[in-house]
């Protein structure tokens, strides 16, 4: 059996696959608690994740509706998890960069397909991975919390090390950051 990997694998072996991996699945839910669950095709941006998906589809709904998502790269032997704040934008209306890094990474323009397309924007408020039942302790790699709630600022905390092993549950070392990650680091609605 091999050794766990660091945090710092961690968090490299996930940028890797956030911009080499070609999908992504992509989970939200209704107000009133119904499930989502569709694969798309995935574009990172250094800083969140772009999926396109057709503007009236359950997705695009519940995202308007609760501004949240929860993204998994495609695997179940090397699980990456990302919590997200999800913004929604027709893709007509999207900025020129996401719509050329979308195009460029998936090779597929929506512009170009009949119906209304939405883009969707998802940074991460928290990501985890793993690949052993020995990782999921310390799986949290990345978490964003509010330091200005006046400017609505966010950083970055809970990312450079495992989670300690700590008596009595203790989880208050484990707030250190990690320069590498800081491209991360998002200003929240």
């Amino acid at each position: 059996m091999s050794e766990n990997r660091t945090t710092a694998e961690r968090i490299a072996e996930t940028r890797q696959r956030l911009n080499n991996d070609e999908n992504v699945w992509i989970a939200t839910a209704s107000l009133d608690g119904v499930p989502r669950l569709v694969p798309l095709s995935l574009a990172w941006d250094g800083e969140a994740i772009l999926v396109a998906t057709r503007t009236n589809t359950p997705t695009v709904r519940n995202a308007l509706a609760s501004g949240r998502a929860r993204a998994t790269l495609d695997s179940a032997a090397d699980v990456v998890l990302l919590d997200t704040d999800t913004a929604v934008t027709p893709f007509t209306h999207a900025g020129a960069d996401q719509v050329a890094a979308y195009v460029a990474r998936v090779g597929w323009d929506p512009r170009n397909q009949d119906g209304e397309w939405s883009l969707l924007r998802l940074t991460p408020r928290r990501v985890q991975a793993w690949n052993s039942v020995s990782e999921t302790e310390g799986r949290t790699i990345m978490r964003r919390r509010r330091v200005d709630r006046l400017n609505a600022t966010s950083t970055l905390i809970d990312i450079g090390r495992s989670q300690p092993h700590l008596p009595n549950g203790d989880k208050r070392a484990h707030e250190n950051s990690l320069p590498e990650m800081r491209s991360l680091v998002m200003s929240s609605r």
